[in-house]
């Protein structure tokens, strides 16, 4: 039977999804209550928020050690062998002939003794006949439409579920979900009952009433009707079973609402944006895909900043602050307060600042206790400085600019109390990985590790300049016309791919004009 079944793509497996959709965030967590599962925003802003939660994880483990999965899997195999079974019956009872022939044959002859008096009860009859027929065909088709529907689902949960249990080390799918989809598959009556799809016809004739011979032959449908089995209401075994497992996990304070914070790190490589920058060893970026939380926590910042209370704030609360051009909205911490003024830390971008006083409103608990936008960084390989000058810091700038970086971690350490991730910073150019460290190192800025900055021979700002050769392979090219002394002899630049060369230009025309504008300060 399996050789000859095919397998139909199922167009929606919500088993497979591991990643929230509202936060585009790992799902990390169940509920005890419900057995809902979301990522650690949803613990602490979203649906989540306030309910007594266990990390998936160790749901995880749970059921795999407690032997729940490998039961669910065998009811499942058990649950698509009837199925099968199911499949087999109805596909010999579609081959079967009803005996259709036999009864239209009968009717014809007893429609002749009628001559044409009963030709119209012939014609009536007849089409009565085949539409039960085609009912009969149709009611077959949507069986084993629906049957093979429901198989190709199991299939899918199965092998779904076969690989968690050969890979338990890694969570590719939401095993809550699949295992609710499993159970809810193998709790259905797969049976299928013959007679009803049968449904034989018995031409009945009465000859002794031909005064009433319009309607003196009929068809009778002749079928056993079954009582419909109700379903149990209430659990089911595998969803006692989870609520088990989850509640034992809860009730054991391994973690809970309260600690359901969402603790975020900065781990593997990362694209991230610069925010502050305060040397090659202390600096701030923001990951790239956290822009879209930012922008929904900028928005209701908002409008709690508009809610009031100006100003009613006190030492190490955390607070919104309004910028003075009322466009931005930014979480801060409360550092001291002198008299109209305060000194504040901000959040999400790790620099410090005085503002008014009555530029900030005290902060709700949801939004206060989400983990900081900016993680704090300093430069792997660099050689550490008793104090950094401010052309370290405008060096590491001007490098990432507006850009979007790659963050690799590589380490981390203490400092204070806080966590700093060591990182190799780098970023795309023309096609190339541009690195920080050669970056600053080149230009004189900072040295690596091992190596003495001032006995170095580099000049503070250093470029080289390349004669790019025409590239002939090619008919056409987009240019710049830069100079003409005939118009026979002009001098023009290469636009380049996505205007590469023109960024190129302009950025080396933008430090030449630094470095004049600076030496010419330092003349002055």
């Amino acid at each position: 039977v399996l050789a000859t079944h095919q397998s139909q793509p199922y167009e929606y497996l919500p088993f497979a999804e591991s990643v929230c959709k509202e936060h585009g965030k790992y799902i990390e967590f169940v509920a005890v209550e419900d057995l809902r599962t979301g990522c650690s925003f949803c613990a602490v802003v979203g649906e989540l928020k306030g309910r007594n939660v266990v990390e998936l994880s160790r749901v995880y483990r749970e059921l795999r050690d407690s032997g729940i999965l490998k039961t669910i899997v065998d009811k499942t195999n058990i649950s698509l062998e009837k199925m099968l079974t199911a499949n087999t019956s109805l596909s010999i009872t579609e081959s079967v002939s009803s005996g259709l022939q036999d009864n239209v044959n009968e009717l014809e002859s007893h429609m002749d003794k009628c001559h044409r008096m009963l030709e119209v009860v012939e014609g009536r009859l007849t089409t009565h006949l085949r539409q039960r027929e085609e009912e009969r065909m149709h009611n077959l088709s949507k069986s084993r439409k629906e049957l093979e529907e429901k198989m190709t689902k199991l299939e899918q949960l199965l092998k779904a579920a076969e690989w968690q249990l050969e890979n338990m080390d890694e969570e590719k799918y939401n095993m809550i979900l699949l295992m609710k989809e499993m159970d809810k598959l193998n709790n259905e009556d797969h049976a299928v009952e013959i007679n009803d799809l049968k449904q034989e016809l018995d031409v009945i004739i009465d000859e002794s009433i031909f005064s009433s011979i319009s309607s003196h032959i009929s068809v009778m449908h002749q079928a056993t009707a079954e009582p419909v089995k109700e379903k149990a209401q209430g659990q089911s075994v595998l969803e006692q079973a989870l609520a088990e497992v989850i509640g034992r996990l809860g009730d054991k304070g391994e973690i809970g609402s309260k600690q359901a914070t969402a603790r975020e790190v900065l781990t593997g490589v990362e694209d991230v944006v610069l925010l502050h920058v305060e040397s090659p060893e202390s600096f701030f970026v923001m990951r790239t895909r956290d822009w879209k939380m930012a922008d929904m926590m900028r928005m209701q910042m908002k409008r709690k900043w508009m809610e009031g209370g100006w100003g009613k704030v006190k030492v190490d609360d955390i607070a919104v602050l309004k910028d003075d051009d009322a466009t931005e909205y930014h979480r801060v911490k409360v550092i001291t307060i002198e008299s109209d003024l305060a000194w504040v830390t901000y959040i999400d971008q790790g620099n410090n600042s005085q503002v008014p006083l009555t530029s900030l409103v005290c902060m709700s608990e949801n939004l206060s206790t989400l983990p900081p936008m900016a993680h704090h960084c300093t430069l792997a390989g660099v050689s550490s400085e008793h104090e950094w000058n401010e052309e370290a810091a405008r060096g590491v700038r001007l490098f990432s600019g507006k850009d979007v970086c790659k963050a690799t971690v590589v380490g981390s350490r203490d400092c204070m109390g806080k966590n700093i991730m060591i990182v190799m910073f780098s970023k795309e150019e023309d096609q190339t990985d541009i690195s920080l460290l050669d970056f600053l190192v080149f230009r004189a800025l900072a040295s690596r590790e091992g190596q003495d900055l001032e006995g170095s021979s580099l000049p503070i700002s250093f470029r080289s300049f390349l004669y790019l050769p025409l590239d002939r392979t090619v008919q056409e090219h987009l240019v710049k016309v830069v100079h003409v002394d005939t118009p026979d002899q002009m001098y023009i630049n290469l636009v380049g791919e996505n205007h590469s060369y023109i960024k190129y230009m302009e950025n080396m025309m933008e430090e030449m004009q630094e470095e004049y504008s600076r030496h010419e300060a330092d003349d002055q």
